[in-house]
């Protein structure tokens, strides 16, 4: 994987998290760069604050901008886990 390809992925995913108003903090591995550690996967964790029914818009509009996800699925994680994962290709996000 590219590191190139990495950053896009990693601005697409918080650009669309930003334009529909989302609040998040990015944590794991990403967040661990800050202060200067390898990053050695390739997806970038956050936490995100959402009521249970933004949560269900997220996972619509993430299909329709570009992630790979099966909607069914995502609801299934998210009703017995709290989170939801956007992927694309190689590349994820985990909230």
């Amino acid at each position: 994987m590219s590191p190139s390809g990495f950053d896009a992925f990693c601005r697409h995913a918080f650009e669309f998290l930003e334009y529909r108003g989302v609040r998040y903090l990015v944590i794991g591995g990403l967040a661990v760069v800050v202060v200067g550690e390898p990053r050695i996967t390739a997806d970038a964790d956050a936490v995100v604050f959402t009521s249970p029914a933004e949560a269900e818009s997220l996972i619509r509009e993430a299909a329709a901008a570009g992630f790979d996800l099966r909607e069914d699925v995502e609801r299934e994680r998210l009703s017995r886990t709290g989170t939801i994962r956007f992927r694309r290709g190689a590349l994820g996000m985990d909230e």
